[in-house]
This record gives structure tokens, C-alpha cells and sequence, in this order.
């Protein structure tokens, strides 16, 4: 399978509490099946080629029911779920320095970034292959700014939005690359928010800046 989609639920979570915050409501969603539709938007619209893998890296308890539901749901929508526990997901403490020494009020930061680097190394041998990912972690930019450089024939996009992605991205100019042979770019989901988020979220001003939760 070497035409990919991808989407970071954690990422996607997590901007979910941002827009939330920014425009005062207690909670908003996603809806994944709009998700996956403007994704495969913008493999038509760039004439990428078809994904044959789209891939939802979710991180969970994996004895909690109400988050098997959410990864139920996720699979009804076509998506294959790699399910990690949440406890492998947290981005490593400082040396020496243990979870307990974090303030109470503190959430542990989670990252699917390896997962997704991994991946793309994978992708690698690849000349042709494609991967359309949905995070906004800039560890992701070294691995696929190198990616792009293998694949003569192949594309490495990331999509999100603009205002929530990693600043480190618009400083180092990513945010104006679109995607071509050699070079991987950017696709802005901004405009695309009032389809992807639920209807109670107005969205009349543009925003800045785990418990599963999702619209199917």
C-alpha cells in the first residue's frame, strides 16, 4: 500500500480543546467522515493518486469501552485503526525525572510522531508513493523533507490548519510550499472548518494559536 492518508486523532483531539477555548464552548467535535472526504478532496483536486490505506493513529485505554466505541466507529467509516496505548504515547520525560515529579494540573504531552516518521521511512523505498498526513507536529518536517527527496514520483503532503499547526512550520516557510516531486508541502484545512467541526461551533472569527470524542 503505498498511497496513504493519515490522520493523528491525538492532533486532532487536542486542536478540538484549542477552538473550543478560543470560541467559549465547552466542547466541540470532529467529524471523521468529513475528514476522510476532504482528504480524498485533495488527492482528486492535486490528481494524486486514489489512497489504498487511510490510517487513524489513535491513542487510547485499551480497556476503556467508551473509547473501543470511538475506534468502532473509526473502523465502520473505513479507517484502519492502529491502536496504541496511552501510556506508550507520551513524549519521554527529561532524563532522570519521573511522571510523578509533574505538577497535578499538568497533562502528559502525547505524540504519534514516531509512528508516523517510522512510516514514512517505510514509504521510502517506494519511488512512487504517496502520503497526505493530518497532524501538527513539527517533528514530522525533517522526516519529510527527506522523504520527498526519494520519492521522483511521489508526493508528501501535510493538512491541517494554519492557525493551529506548529509555529516552527511558518518560520521555516512550509505553510507556502505546496507539495510537488522533491518537496513536500502544505495543504491549510482553515477554510475547511465549518464542514469538518460541528454545526454548534460558529466559527465567525478565525481562531489562533486524552478523552476520545469524535462526530460520526
Amino acid at each position: 500500500m503505498q498511497h496513504i492518508n493519515v490522520v493523528d486523532c491525538p492532533s486532532l483531539f487536542d486542536a478540538a480543546d484549542a477552538l473550543a477555548e478560543r470560541e467559549g464552548v465547552q466542547r466541540l467535535t470532529f467529524d471523521y467522515q468529513a475528514v476522510k472526504e476532504n482528504l480524498t478532496e485533495i488527492r482528486n483536486r492535486e490528481r494524486w493518486p486514489r489512497s489504498t490505506l487511510d490510517l487513524a493513529l489513535v491513542s487510547l485505554d485499551l480497556q476503556s469501552e467508551s473509547q473501543g466505541r470511538f475506534v468502532a466507529a473509526l473502523e465502520r467509516l473505513g479507517f484502519t485503526v492502529d491502536r496504541i496505548d496511552f501510556r506508550d504515547a507520551f513524549v519521554s520525560m527529561p532524563p532522570g525525572r519521573l511522571v510523578r515529579d509533574r505538577a497535578s494540573n499538568e497533562r502528559s504531552i502525547v505524540s504519534m510522531s514516531s509512528r508516523i516518521a517510522y512510516l514514512a521511512g517505510l514509504l521510502a523505498r517506494h519511488e512512487s508513493a504517496d502520503v497526505l498526513v493530518v497532524s501538527h507536529a513539527f517533528e514530522l518536517y525533517a522526516p519529510f523533507t527527506d522523504l520527498a527527496r526519494r520519492l521522483s514520483g511521489g508526493h508528501v503532503g501535510l493538512a491541517y490548519f494554519s492557525s493551529l499547526v506548529d509555529f516552527r512550520y511558518r518560520l521555516a516557510g512550509f505553510l507556502d510550499q505546496r507539495p510537488r516531486p522533491g518537496r513536500a508541502g502544505f495543504f491549510d484545512l482553515e477554510p475547511e472548518l465549518p464542514k469538518l467541526v460541528s454545526s454548534s461551533l460558529s466559527l465567525n472569527r478565525r481562531p489562533s494559536g486524552g478523552e476520545v470524542f469524535g462526530k460520526f
